[in-house]
């Protein structure tokens, strides 16, 4: 857990949903958390990256919102 305070939290969680959120929709989707994780020097095998978007994606949506990033930060 990191050490941050709630408004550090709703600022991070803000600045990632801004640079991933390509469509300004509000809340990242899987396809877009896998085009932010893919590192550029060695692709990700998709049972990691499904994992990692899983454990964002608290409710199982299919999407990772704003409230869901700020919950891993309480």
């Amino acid at each position: 857990t990191l050490d941050i305070n709630e408004d550090e939290a709703k600022e991070l969680s803000d600045d990632i949903i801004e640079k991933v959120d390509i469509n300004k929709a509000g809340y990242i989707e899987y396809e877009q958390f896998i085009k932010a994780s893919i590192d550029k020097e060695k692709l990700l095998e998709e049972d990691i990256l499904k994992y990692a978007f899983n454990y964002f994606d608290i409710d199982k949506s299919g999407i990772i919102t704003i409230e869901e990033l700020k919950k891993e930060y309480e």
